[in-house]
């Protein structure tokens, strides 16, 4: 009996791991009411929006090798919900942290063996919360080379990928 509970927590522990970052926090924290949107486009997804032209190969490398690209706008937050998110994000490496205008932009990954597997995206501004993530073998060389162009239901990513761009670059000089 023992060993059948310790098989069902395990179970139960790698299958809300698999859920990601945006799956989880949705769910402990309330869902997606007061406004919020969350969204989830699979891989396969991904890549049949996006035409093959010239302009979009760098694009198209980076997306082949995205399993998941989730986000959830515009959550209305406390600081009980940050605290629960910060617990989520215990196993993640902190890229880098910029406060400014009262906004706080910070990014995360876990990687192994030098590859990105996910990579966590925050926008927190008052008391709401902005949450990109991606799964599967991220190359952040090439998600800093791509177009900072991103805008997402009310919030816009494109300054806070540029802040890599930034970061990227002076660390090649």
């Amino acid at each position: 009996m023992k060993n059948l509970l310790s098989i069902l927590f395990i179970f139960c522990f790698s299958l809300a791991k698999s859920q990601g970052v945006v799956q989880q926090f949705s769910e402990q924290t309330g869902g997606t009411k007061n406004g919020a949107i969350m969204m989830s486009i699979s891989g396969k997804m991904l890549k049949m929006s996006v035409e093959e032209k010239d302009e979009n190969k760098e694009f198209l490398a980076f997306i082949s090798k995205i399993k998941k690209m989730s986000f959830l706008t515009n959550k209305e937050v406390t600081d009980e919900d940050r605290k629960k998110l910060k617990k989520l994000l215990a196993p993640f490496d902190e890229l880098l942290s910029v406060e400014e205008n009262e906004m706080t932009t910070s990014m995360f990954v876990i990687e192994k063996d030098g590859i990105t597997s996910n990579f966590v995206m925050l926008v927190d501004y008052d008391k709401y919360l902005n949450i990109m993530e991606l799964t599967g073998n991220i190359d952040l060389e090439l998600m800093a080379k791509l177009p900072t162009d991103m805008s997402v239901s009310g919030t816009d990513f494109s300054k806070s990928l540029e802040k890599l761009k930034n970061i990227k670059n002076k660390n090649k000089k």
